[in-house]
């Protein structure tokens, strides 16, 4: 069962859901919407954050003095490829780091309007490649959410065509992997989901794939060619509108015969992980994704 936090939590974000009604916020506010997530889980004083760029790309490393030196975590975030940003994400990457103690290479990939696709598979296949060359003797693995674990697929199925080493594994954590939002869940659930609505998604595909078509695997990997993939590790949250697409990106996974794992949470949100500070949840799943690694 849900913790009593995660319950209050669901109170709170039905509550902003009524005052903020039905009116989806323009680009600027679902921006800074999405930043102040990352109020809720401070860094860990233990942990360090450099910027670097990765062949050209800005990233950021997250480490600490007793990080293991064999093991490097790739991290491409969520946010619709469009309102997103490590700000979101630095606390609770700190806490990945903190409890793994592996350091973190995450990518602050160029995002719509401003810069729509191919832009972000681009951005992050370039970082990677960085990585490989600058981490040629770590174990790489690639962890991703919502729409960074759309991308982290996205660009498997790059590296794959070109003969790019993969990553050792792949972490999704509730994947976006079907922009066109044609499954089920995406209307079932939309009274239970007070984070994600179908009407503000579409504004960001727009901004982000345009005329562009949404079948495209690079786009919606769902719909992609899935053989020959890492092994790959999914946490998923049942009170998520994107919950039927991820039960079947997992079943065609494991038709294309790849080792794969889906795991239910029941009565959680979208990427419940970074309110780390606040839900039991958040940190039993990130200390989950931390025993995935090291295992």
């Amino acid at each position: 069962m849900p913790s009593f936090e995660t319950y209050v939590l669901r109170l709170i974000l039905r509550t902003l859901r009524f005052v903020r009604g039905s009116k989806t916020p323009n680009l600027e506010e679902a921006r800074k919407r999405f930043r102040r997530v990352g109020n809720l889980t401070k860094i860990h004083p233990q942990v360090s954050v450099t910027r670097i760029g990765a062949n050209g790309v800005p990233c950021e490393i997250l480490k600490t003095k007793e990080s293991q030196e064999n093991k490097l975590i790739f991290f491409l975030h969520g946010g619709g490829y469009t309102v997103g940003s490590l700000d979101t994400y630095r606390g609770w990457l700190s806490q990945l780091t903190y409890v793994s103690q592996i350091p973190i290479l995450a990518v602050a990939y160029q995002q719509a309007p401003e810069h729509p696709f191919p832009t972000a598979p681009s951005n992050a296949l370039s970082a990677y490649e960085w990585a490989l060359t600058h981490y040629s003797d770590k174990d790489i693995y690639m962890l991703g959410d919502s729409a960074g674990g759309g991308l982290c697929l996205s660009i498997l199925l790059q590296m794959r065509e070109e003969s790019i080493k993969m990553p050792k594994k792949c972490i999704l954590i509730a994947p976006w992997v079907d922009l066109a939002m044609k499954r089920d869940s995406i209307h079932r659930l939309a009274k239970r989901d007070f984070i994600l609505r179908q009407k503000d998604l579409q504004m960001l595909v727009n901004f982000y794939a345009g005329k562009e078509n949404l079948a495209n695997p690079f786009i919606s990997p769902i719909n992609g060619d899935l053989s020959n993939l890492p092994p790959i590790y999914i946490q998923q949250g049942t009170e998520d509108i994107f919950l039927d697409e991820v039960k079947e990106l997992n079943q065609k996974l494991k038709e294309f015969g790849n080792d794969t794992y889906l795991e239910i949470w029941d009565g959680m949100p979208h990427v419940w992980h970074v309110m780390y500070d606040k839900l039991p949840e958040a940190r039993k799943a990130t200390q989950k994704i931390a025993q995935i690694i090291q295992s």
